[in-house]
């Protein structure tokens, strides 16, 4: 349960983000929504929580083949979870040059500071990436490295199609 409440608060963050944080058009408009009394996504937290409800459906009462299937989702979000902190870590330095953007408050005060944690940082998220991946094939377990591959590249691929979605949208409103 302490899993669930905590990967719960993760996706609720990361939704959130995703969907307050990109452009108009890049969602349909259902799950662009906001509740204005909270404030919230309400519809994308609506569809987010019917998912989690059918999985954890599955997971305790379909047996081994659903709980395999978990894993597999599992092993599939591990790496993907954490690549786009590596383009945020590996970005950061080039962003702290950047005059033209506000900043409420600094922590690292010069640029070699910055470039020197951005580079630790999207070193350390990429060694234990490569290594997620890395370590079943060692033991013998190449479905699972397959897995973890397949989980980015599966999650680009959809990227890639919502993005294209997005650029047609515009570009039909801008032939308006």
């Amino acid at each position: 349960m302490t899993y669930l409440g905590g990967l719960t608060q993760c996706l609720y963050c990361a939704l959130k983000q995703a969907v307050e944080g990109t452009p108009d058009g890049l969602w349909p408009k259902f799950i662009m929504k906001i509740d204005e009394k909270r404030g919230t996504p309400k519809n994308a937290l609506i569809i987010q929580c019917v998912i989690i409800v059918v999985f954890i459906a599955l997971v305790s009462f379909g047996g081994k083949s659903a709980n395999e299937f978990f894993n597999m989702l599992l092993i599939m979000t591990t790496v993907s979870a954490t690549v786009p902190y590596m383009f945020i870590s590996g970005a950061f330095p080039a962003f702290k040059k950047r005059t033209d953007i506000e900043r409420p408050f600094v922590v690292y005060k010069s640029q070699k500071s910055a470039t020197i944690w951005g580079v630790i940082v999207t070193f350390t998220i990429g060694f234990a990436n490569f290594f997620c991946i890395i370590e079943p094939a060692l033991s013998g377990d190449i479905l699972t490295m397959i897995w973890s591959i397949a989980g980015p590249v599966i999650f680009a691929i959809i990227a890639f199609i919502l993005y294209g979605r997005y650029e047609r949208n515009l570009k039909k409103e801008e032939g308006k």
